[in-house]
């Protein structure tokens, strides 16, 4: 069910590596001119992917599928297989992409967020990383199996060596499959709200509630109107897992 490498999580094979070798991994990629395309899997996607059976196809096309959300590892860690080198939270590898980015001069495109959202993570963007070639796209409406033409071209006149796509699942994924060969993107990552982070308009959890686990807790208080998201992750997610896990 799994190997060194990977850790199996309901339907999906995990990558089981450091933020540290991930990234390493998408240098390569970049500078070998290959393509790398990365899930940043929480247990909301599982439960997606193990309703929908084309998702988890698609899903399991990626190159790259990373430990993002605290319930892979806890479930992991206590009820599965073997447990994971570290939880990688798509945040956080998006910004170690962005430090790699400014140092080897790789530009950057982030597509998805809100036309405010993406206007004022760019402007933070420029002054954080002032080295750094970076253009943040809105994502309006956009059809993952085809695209609007302005986007795809703007895109591609950017040149971008990582492309951050934005579009929450299963769209952000479905489109990275569908186009980021066809962008020139060598790098393309699914990252949810992390352009929403990036801008400011939502807040994490301080660092003390992430190690106690219980973002989930912070995210109920402070966003109310997720519940159900929060729901899925807390007890759909550990039912499933569980399930899944007293059959293998």
């Amino acid at each position: 069910m799994s190997d060194n490498s990977t850790i199996r999580v309901i339907n999906q094979n995990i990558d089981n590596l450091t933020a540290s070798e991930a990234l390493m991994r998408a240098d390569n990629a970049i500078h070998s001119r290959r393509y790398l395309s990365i899930a940043t899997v929480n247990p909301e996607i599982i439960v997606l992917s193990a309703r929908d059976k084309l998702y988890a196809r698609i899903l399991g096309q990626l190159n790259l599928r990373l430990p993002d959300g605290v319930g892979l590892t806890i479930m992991s860690r206590y009820f599965g297989y073997a447990k994971f080198k570290e939880r990688i939270p798509g945040v956080d590898f998006v910004k170690n992409l962005l430090v790699l980015s400014e140092k080897k001069n790789y530009k950057v495109m982030m597509l998805g967020a809100a036309a405010e959202s993406s206007l004022d993570a760019e402007r933070i963007l420029n002054r954080q990383y002032p080295n750094l070639a970076i253009k943040c796209l809105s994502g309006g409406v956009i059809d993952p199996h085809n695209a609007d033409r302005n986007t795809i071209d703007k895109i591609k006149s950017f040149k971008p060596d990582i492309l951050v796509v934005g579009l929450g699942a299963p769209k952000q994924e479905t489109f990275i499959l569908n186009y980021q060969k066809k962008l020139g993107a060598h790098v393309a990552i699914g990252a949810g709200g992390t352009i929403d982070f990036l801008a400011g308009r939502a807040r994490r959890a301080p660092k003390i509630i992430c190690r106690l686990g219980l973002e989930w807790l912070w995210r109920v208080i402070l966003y109310p109107g997720r519940w159900r998201r929060i729901f899925t992750a807390t007890i759909v997610f550990p039912f499933l897992y569980l399930k899944w896990r007293a059959k293998h």
